[in-house]
Formats: C-alpha cells, sequence, structure tokens
C-alpha cells in the first residue's frame, strides 16, 4: 500500500467525528477499513509535524453554519454522482 497523505488522515479523522462509518470512509478514501479503525482508536501515529501545527481557532457560529452547509453540498453531490453510476446512466 502507498503512503497515505497526512492531510487524508485528518479529513478521514474530520469525517469521523461527523459520524460516517468506518467502511464508507475506507471506500470514499481508498484506504482499508482496518485503516480507518486504527486512526480511529489511535494506533495509527498522525504526522507530528502536521499535528504540532494545528493551532486552536475561535471561529463563529456562521462560520461553522457555512462549513457544515458546504460539507453537505458537497457529499450531496457524491451521493447524486454515485447513484447515477449505480442507475448506468
Amino acid at each position: 500500500m502507498s503512503r497515505i497523505d497526512p492531510q487524508t488522515d485528518l479529513k478521514i479523522l474530520a469525517d469521523l467525528a461527523l459520524g460516517y462509518k468506518n467502511k464508507d470512509l475506507a471506500v470514499k478514501y481508498n484506504v482499508s477499513p482496518s485503516y480507518v479503525s486504527k486512526l480511529k482508536t489511535g494506533r495509527k501515529q498522525l504526522n507530528v509535524r502536521i499535528v504540532n501545527s494545528i493551532q486552536p481557532v475561535a471561529v463563529s457560529r456562521e462560520e461553522v453554519m457555512q462549513y457544515v452547509k458546504q460539507r453537505i453540498a458537497e457529499l450531496t453531490h457524491e451521493l447524486n454522482v454515485l447513484y447515477t453510476i449505480q442507475k448506468g446512466e
């Protein structure tokens, strides 16, 4: 297996925090379900330079809502694409 980009690890962790299932994330990010599980349980070490560079940031409620709406739009688009592929269009 090729090396996974640390940014991908952070995206997986973010999606896990949103409640996505390990299996769904494994498919989405083209990694094994066990890799997602290791990230979730902390058995996979993150790149220390990236983890140390994360700073707490105060964001407004509006910024959080904007992010959530954007993420919902992205996921809705992905679902529509998958649905179209499944239908064979």
